[in-house]
């Protein structure tokens, strides 16, 4: 109350005092002593405005920010004609992320300064800030320009904000095409400046766009702009560096050499001049050579992992493979994957792929892969890789799709072909399939496997005049298979070929095995074989061997054919299996080899009964359901 009875002049020296003491406290960091200053201002005249601004200013601080805003308020309700204040009061806003209402009073300032004073500066700042902020990086760009004018200095500043919003343009683009027109627009912030800084700002933005060019697959442009930079500036390092890098990816190891001795000369470089030692050595077949030089490196980053070293680990993972020491090798490229190296090359995208398909547990490297993939480090083998790797996990959609970018790069892919026409088999593509394995069928025309996958889907797709040309061919070459024999001899009997059906069911009995995987053979032989054998022994002309055994089915079987047992009898032990799918496959062929005894005997109506119940019980993937299918069609 002693206060309010100070005369006027007296009162306002001694709020001046304190306000002074509290501002001075403020400014060397003493917020105690400054709120306590406040404070006392705020007795003598609590609506004074440059206490309650400084109160603002504290309370944003300590981050209370409402409290903040209040006092801001208060002091602009205080003083109205005073911009400071607004400018302030916009600071806390957008620090309460209201930006539109701290863009309204940014604009409230900017329509009431001075172009080009203090106050309209520092609005036009904070109104960039707010712009980068919302990710308006153009907006942002232009409020830094407009905040410092075109004096030669503070323009050097504006300039320098705008390069930073664009900079953080091209991070957050969602392309490199993106990326490099933000970069174009920093670039011709400094065409036509002069000065030492904004020439090497300049320089740098360049190098930064021909990073970003060999990104995009642009590789002789960018190495064209650093030649250029490091022709202009041979003492530039970093211009220096970049264009080795690129050398290597570029395999240009003479070029490389060149530059090898320049960056050798700065100690800080040694483990950058090693890598790209190391790099030479391996292209020039010299492993250990080249081992040695990237272990050395290791070494000197051992206590800090950086990019580089993540580098190192990978090509000394591509060593140990070729030294074959395999375990090692995988464990290098762990150590790199999981430092987040990224393959920059399609040949080290392709290293990655085949080390990946030697896991069992494909997860941890199989995204690095995809990712060097997408980024344009890409081969034909790159991503028939890929492929591989996601049918090892069962993911055909993925799977098929890496195989098709694997045939755009390179259609002529005979392995390549019968890989995605395989999985089309598999997903019920039978159509598809069918013209890759034509096509790679073209391309290598004496693969009996080829022969084998087209006969297989054409005998699918219920064409079985045509597959069994297919077949022959994969039975008489692939003779370690001897199911083909059997697949073959079913399928030529079906056609009436008896003698070729013959043929193969003599090389099923008498298959190429030795030894105990021979024995395991004649304990197991086909049931099927047992039908052929009994029908094919009573052709005129033909003679086969016995069967080693004997099974129930074949001897109920044969028993049907002199007219012993019944057919209810046959089927019922036919349907004896561990499952119902089991079952009814083993159904459906007893029903169609036993069609083929009534045909022989042209009982057309037992016939049809017996080759319906072969469809009804079993499935496309049953040879016995397509030539039960066929049979009814052509005969």
């Amino acid at each position: 109350m002693f206060s309010n009875a100070l005369p006027g002049a007296a009162k306002q020296s001694r709020l001046q005092s304190y306000y002074n003491i509290a501002e001075g406290n403020y400014l060397i960091g003493d917020r105690s002593g400054a709120a306590r200053g406040i404070e006392q201002c705020l007795r003598l005249d609590p609506e004074h405005a440059p206490s309650l601004a400084l109160q603002s200013k504290l309370l944003l601080e300590q981050s209370e920010i409402e409290a903040a805003l209040a006092s801001a308020e208060a002091a602009i309700a205080s003083a109205p004609e005073e911009l400071e204040y607004q400018v302030l009061r916009a600071l806390i806003l957008g620090n309460l992320d209201r930006r539109e209402d701290a863009m309204a009073q940014i604009d409230t300032v900017l329509a009431k300064a001075q172009p080009g004073s203090e106050h309209a500066r520092t609005a036009q700042h904070l109104k960039g800030l707010l712009k980068m902020a919302e990710e308006k990086w153009d907006d942002a760009a232009d409020a830094f320009q407009k905040t410092y004018g075109p004096q030669p200095e503070a323009s050097d500043t504006g300039r320098q904000l705008a390069t930073e919003a664009y900079l953080e343009k091209a991070r957050t683009a969602p392309d490199i095409e993106g990326a490099l027109a933000a970069i174009d627009q920093a670039i011709e912030l400094y065409r036509g400046q002069t000065g030492r800084e904004n020439l090497e700002a300049l320089s740098r933005l360049e190098i930064k766009r021909a990073q970003l060019l060999a990104q995009a697959g642009e590789t002789q442009q960018a190495t064209t702009v650093l030649q250029q930079i490091v022709g202009e500036d041979p003492d530039n390092l970093e211009a220096t560096v970049t264009l080795a890098s690129l050398y290597a990816n570029r395999e240009e190891w003479l070029a490389l050499e060149d530059l090898i001795e320049p960056i050798s000369k700065n100690p800080a470089l040694a483990d950058i001049a090693l890598y790209l030692k190391g790099r030479v050595a391996l292209a020039r077949d010299r492993v250990g050579t080249a081992r040695a030089r990237f272990e050395e490196a290791l070494e000197l980053n051992a206590n800090r992992p950086t990019a580089l070293q993540h580098a190192l680990e990978f090509y000394r993972s591509i060593c140990f493979e070729r030294l074959k020491r395999r375990d090692e090798a995988i464990k290098s490229l762990k150590r790199a994957v999981d430092g987040g190296y990224v393959p920059e090359t399609p040949d080290e995208a392709v290293h990655l792929g085949r080390l990946l398909l030697r896991q069992k547990d494909l997860d941890p490297l199989l995204p690095t892969l995809e990712k060097a993939l997408l980024r344009g480090n890409t081969s034909a083998e790159g991503w028939a890789l890929l492929g591989r790797a996601h049918i090892k996990k069962g993911r055909n959609e993925l799977a098929l799709s890496a195989l098709n970018q694997s045939l755009d790069l390179e259609p002529e892919q005979a392995g390549i072909l019968a890989l995605r026409g395989s999985l089309l088999r598999k997903i019920g593509d039978l159509q598809g399939a069918l013209v890759d394995y034509e096509r790679a069928h073209q391309l290598e025309p004496s693969s009996p496997v080829l022969s084998y996958e087209q006969g297989l889907v054409l005998l699918q797709l219920g064409r079985i005049g045509e597959a069994e040309p297919f077949l022959r061919v994969a039975a008489r070459k692939l003779t370690t298979h001897v199911t083909l024999d059997l697949l073959h001899a079913s399928c030529a009997y079906t056609l009436g070929k008896y003698e070729e059906a013959a043929q193969s069911l003599q090389q099923y009995l008498h298959p190429q095995l030795e030894g105990d995987a021979l024995k395991q053979f004649k304990a197991n032989q086909s049931d099927t074989a047992a039908y052929l054998h009994t029908l094919l022994s009573g052709k005129k002309g033909i003679q086969i061997s016995e069967l080693a055994t004997t099974s129930k089915s074949a001897t109920l079987y044969n028993d049907y054919a002199r007219g012993k047992a019944s057919r209810k009898q046959v089927l019922d032990w036919a349907g004896r299996a561990e499952t119902p799918e089991q079952a009814r496959t083993q159904i459906c062929a007893a029903s169609y080899w036993l069609a083929q005894l009534e045909r022989a005997r042209a009982h057309s109506e037992n016939l049809k009964e017996l080759l319906h119940i072969a469809i009804e019980t079993g499935s496309p993937e049953n040879p016995e359901f397509q030539f039960a299918r066929w049979q009814l069609k052509h005969d």
